[in-house]
């Protein structure tokens, strides 16, 4: 729904192929195919390893279950895991520990962004570090993943926490390359099979699903006890998606419950009226937005509440990605400092192609449409996560990096900002990102908080996050599966990647 994606959507695509320039369209297809997780770690580090300990002395909890400091603690780090936990005058600090006097500092669990796509291992994995990213949710998984499988298995891995899709499972055509194209039900139920068989963790489901194949592929998941999870195929409603057991519902969270008839919706898209579909014969994203937008029917939201607060299925808006379609053509939000940790080669990618100057004035003003149409969604969709915080749904902090103007790691720290500007409290907003994903993982015995026998991920900040939520963003230290990180390596890497973002700028010149 970016600059990249517009130009696939619409107009721009009937004229890039005009103009010959499949070329631009191959290069942003790979950048959203999302490549494998890694398999070792990055940059430099000091660390324990499992014969030492760290000890966290007079610092300070934060309890994100309840939403509390906790002052004056101390936390014994034994290898890659969390072995003690209590009032700094009760616990015994071993002798062979490092000590971390953590006075005037706050201790959290590590951070995880729940819809990633890594585009790079080089770039992208020292900026999760530094941003205390220590869990990843894959949502396209490839071949090479099954190097991290086979390492995960030996105990030969070091890296990130994960947790990992198969190939995006999609109707035809296809939108992404790598996709896995399931036509009819039975297709779907054998995608499921395979799948599950080869070991990812869940499918992802896509947009161009016909609704017989959608509903194959969830009868056939819940008979393997298998995770689907990923879009809203167009064919299906929002609210047929949770009651048939998609585990979470990702980017647009129901959104066409709230027209005036949402029947008639439904029948425009199995019509595939020109209303809701483009010239290339599939949905079109910005005439879906203009539709929604333009017969929204605000006495339908109880509806909306309703359905997602008697569910079980999460949410995942990524609205920093959202944001960044409705204001990146905003040279305020264009120009981000950040940038200067992107290499050249990437931005060159995301400013493309909608910055050629062959581009004709009807393309532009198409687009400028398109930004406001985004813009109206953005803010549309972020009015509603409040109310239906309060009735019941459950959130995900996740972000589409990957997209244009996505920073990696910088971007669960914005995602939480939203949430707050949403409504959310601080506490809320931090459990988007640290407890949630460990409940949604049914991995609360090892992750999600900061507590004896637990997996040793934690970020290390200089103020109170249950203050303000922009306080996550300063990180003092962070430990990765018992590995620390202080804050002098933490500016190695950063320092590292702005230099290897101009080296790449100064080879392309």
């Amino acid at each position: 729904m970016l600059r990249a994606v517009m130009s696939l959507y619409s107009y721009g695509m009937d004229y890039m192929k005009q103009r010959g320039r499949l070329t631009s369209i191959s290069i942003i297809l790979m950048l959203f195919t999302a490549l494998p997780l890694f398999a070792q770690d990055t940059g430099p580090v000091r660390s324990n390893d499992s014969n030492t300990k760290l000890a966290f002395t007079n610092v300070t909890i934060i309890d994100v279950e309840e939403g509390v400091a906790k002052p004056d603690m101390s936390v014994i780090v034994t290898g890659d895991r969390i072995t003690a936990v209590g009032t700094t005058d009760e616990i015994e600090v071993p002798d062979e520990a490092t000590i971390i006097d953590g006075t005037g500092k706050y201790l959290i669990p590590g951070l995880w962004d729940m819809h990633a796509h890594i585009v790079s291992d080089d770039w992208v994995l020292p900026l999760l570090r530094v941003n205390g990213i220590t869990g990843l949710r894959s949502m396209h998984g490839g071949a090479r993943i099954h190097d991290v499988i086979d390492k995960r298995k030996d105990g030969s891995y070091l890296g990130f926490n994960f947790h990992y899709s198969g190939p995006i499972v999609d109707g035809p055509p296809g939108l992404w390359d790598g996709s896995l194209i399931a036509a009819t039900p039975e297709e779907g139920r054998e995608v499921v099979r395979d799948l599950y068989a080869a070991g990812y963790d869940f499918v992802k489901v896509y947009s161009n699903l016909s609704r017989e194949t959608y509903f194959a592929i969830a009868e056939e998941s819940r008979k393997l006890g298998y995770t689907f999870a990923g879009h809203v195929p167009w064919s299906v409603t929002t609210a047929e998606a949770m009651a048939s057991g998609q585990k979470s519902i990702e980017h647009m969270i129901g959104l066409e419950h709230l027209v005036k008839n949402p029947d008639e919706l439904q029948q425009l898209i199995r019509d595939n009226d020109t209303i809701i579909v483009n010239s290339t014969g599939q949905i079109d994203l910005f005439k879906w937005f203009e539709y929604v937008l333009e017969h929204h029917e605000p006495t339908r939201i109880p509806v909306l509440l309703e359905s997602v607060g008697s569910s079980d299925a999460w949410f995942c808006p990524t609205l920093v990605n959202l944001r960044a379609s409705s204001y990146s053509n905003d040279p305020g939000f264009i120009n981000d400092e950040r940038l200067k940790y992107i290499p050249e080669e990437e931005r060159s990618i995301w400013q493309a192609p909608m910055e050629s100057e062959e581009f004709p004035e009807e393309f532009i003003k198409q687009n400028e449409r398109q930004y406001e149409l985004s813009s109206q969604y953005y803010h549309k969709v972020s009015s509603l996560l409040n109310p239906m915080l309060n009735s019941g749904a459950n959130f995900l902090a996740g972000t589409d990096i990957g997209n244009p103007y996505l920073y990696p790691g910088f971007s669960v720290h914005d995602e939480m900002e939203l949430f707050v500007e949403a409504g959310f409290t601080p506490q809320e907003a931090l459990r988007t990102a640290t407890l949630n994903p460990a409940r949604y993982l049914n991995v609360i015995d090892s992750l999600g908080t900061v507590e004896n026998g637990k997996l040793a991920d934690l970020v290390l900040l200089d103020a109170n996050p249950l203050e303000d939520i922009t306080n996550t963003q300063k990180i003092h230290a962070v430990v990765a599966n018992g590995r620390y990180f202080d804050r002098q390596v933490l500016d190695e890497l950063l320092k590292e990647a702005e230099a290897a973002a101009k080296k790449s700028k100064t080879n392309d010149e």
